[in-house]
């Protein structure tokens, strides 16, 4: 019957010696990545939160808030800036000019391309814009610039203006004024001033 019996002693089981070194790597490395992650995220939250004060100051701005109070039934922004609109609408222009003189695209340019005929303009446009004897009126000169860079725009409440740089090779820049309104829900160009020469 001593054969049947259980013992009650412990087994023992050889057990390695640790390695403290593969333990201290191991806390690096977790510590490495988890500030990575840290840093990531806090990344992610800074970028969202400068895009909403660039797109906030210019609403609390033209109401005359600071950035602590509320307004009251503030539009939302709208989907084109006023130097988008000014930029699209300039790029329209002159591809529809070009493309007819090509011959890429057939008919009367002067029809065609008609500023009125832009969804990027008001009907004010036609009333503001002068007669410019010896140059269009849009471009203000007889040609088109190389280039067009356009600056950041004034805004006042319902009104901006933006200072579109005709840059042409031989003269080089030909700064026109463009005023914009605000539009029911988008920015329209309400007026092109050439330069004074």
């Amino acid at each position: 019957m001593e054969e049947n019996m259980v013992q009650d002693q412990p087994i023992e089981i050889p057990v390695k010696p640790a390695k403290p070194w593969l333990k201290i790597i191991l806390f690096l490395v977790l510590g490495l990545v988890l500030a990575g992650g840290l840093v990531w995220a806090g990344m992610q939250i800074g970028k969202s939160s400068k895009l909403k004060t660039q797109i906030s100051k210019p609403q609390l701005k033209a109401q005359n808030l600071t950035p602590t109070q509320t307004p009251i039934n503030t539009p939302t922004p709208p989907p084109y800036t006023p130097e988008t609109i000014t930029e699209n609408f300039y790029k329209w222009y002159m591809d529809c000019w070009i493309e007819h003189q090509e011959g890429v695209v057939q008919g009367d340019a002067s029809k065609d391309c008609l500023y009125k005929n832009s969804e990027y303009v008001s009907s004010e446009l036609s009333q503001n814009l002068p007669i410019v004897h010896g140059s269009d009126p849009i471009m203000c000169a007889q040609d088109f610039p190389a280039r067009i860079t356009v600056d950041k725009a004034v805004v006042t409440g319902t009104d901006a203006n933006v200072i579109a740089h005709h840059i042409y090779e031989a003269s080089g820049d030909n700064p026109i004024t463009v005023n914009l309104k605000f539009i029911e829900g988008t920015w329209k160009i309400s007026n092109i001033t050439c330069p004074k020469r």
